[in-house]
């Protein structure tokens, strides 16, 4: 079975919160940022009916800042 979008989001974040502490090159930069925007998607498929709705909402954000922050360091 698949995983609700709140899981399979915290899944993928956790494995980007990982490969921010390693990535170096603009490639590695970008897959992160790409990665953090997926979570971000996933977050905002979460239902209003779910308990889990109000966390989400938030999350949707900071995964969308972290995606713009791991874009910046791509730039550099």
């Amino acid at each position: 079975p698949n995983p609700s979008p709140f899981v399979a989001a915290v899944e993928l974040a956790q494995e980007a919160a990982v490969k921010g502490t390693e990535a170096e090159t603009s490639a590695e930069w970008l897959a992160l940022a790409a990665q953090w925007e997926q979570a971000s998607d996933l977050m905002s498929q979460v239902s209003p009916e779910d308990s889990r709705y109000a966390i989400a909402q938030d999350r949707v954000i900071t995964y969308r800042r972290n995606s713009e922050s791991a874009q910046v360091q791509a730039k550099r």
